[in-house]
């Protein structure tokens, strides 16, 4: 199983990014400012990245795979997190040491049933079949977050999956959109001829648009 171009609204499995973001007295939950490609802040929910750094909307695949998926770090084929990519991307991957909902999450999330198709069933709980996708974080949509998740582990014995991002909210995996779109500053995804086709809402459904 290979999860090319996954993007999922939930990310963190081996935490090799950042601290989590400093709450505000009383205990709510601390914003901050998330700037995109042109400059432009909103605030986002820290919290609910679990201490991840997001990687920036917009977010192109081309542009992630050309200059960071294609030359992430392994150790024994096994990739790596890296901050090799950063301010722009910050990868992380899941595995079995994976601590994070987020992280866990993308690990244990079955794929296949979601959506996706290949000829293996090893994208259903990659983890579990000792796979390790490498996934992306973005700031979240209120409390909702997007996450794109890519399996970059070859075998010969393995057919792939292509392109797929999930939301999560509430520690849960929401919905799962099967596409290799890109996502815009509005959490609106759209393929190479910039043509909108799906929203993701702040209840973490993806809606398409007409």
């Amino acid at each position: 199983m290979r999860i090319q171009p996954l993007l999922l609204v939930c990310s963190a499995l081996t935490l090799l990014h950042g601290a989590a973001g400093a709450q505000h007295k009383g205990g709510g939950r601390a914003l901050e400012p998330a700037v995109d490609h042109e400059g432009t802040a909103s605030a986002w929910n820290t919290a609910a990245l679990e201490g991840m750094k997001p990687s920036r909307l917009p977010f192109s695949v081309y542009e992630y795979i050309t200059r960071c998926g294609a030359s992430l770090p392994t150790v024994k084929g096994v990739p790596q997190a890296t901050t090799r990519c950063a301010p722009t991307y910050f990868p992380y991957v899941a595995s079995r040491q994976s601590r994070g909902t987020i992280g866990k999450l993308v690990g244990a999330h079955a794929y296949q049933k979601g959506g996706a198709r290949n000829d293996s069933e090893d994208d259903n709980n990659p983890v579990a079949n000792n796979l390790h996708p490498v996934f992306l974080v973005f700031p979240p949509l209120g409390d909702v977050v997007l996450v794109r998740v890519d399996d970059v582990e070859r075998a010969e014995d393995r057919d792939v999956i292509k392109g797929a991002y999930l939301s999560i909210k509430d520690g849960k995996v929401v919905d799962q959109l099967n596409s290799n779109c890109n996502f815009d500053a509005e959490y609106v995804c759209t393929t190479a001829d910039t043509q909108r086709k799906v929203r993701l809402t702040q209840t973490g459904k993806f809606v398409r648009l007409e």
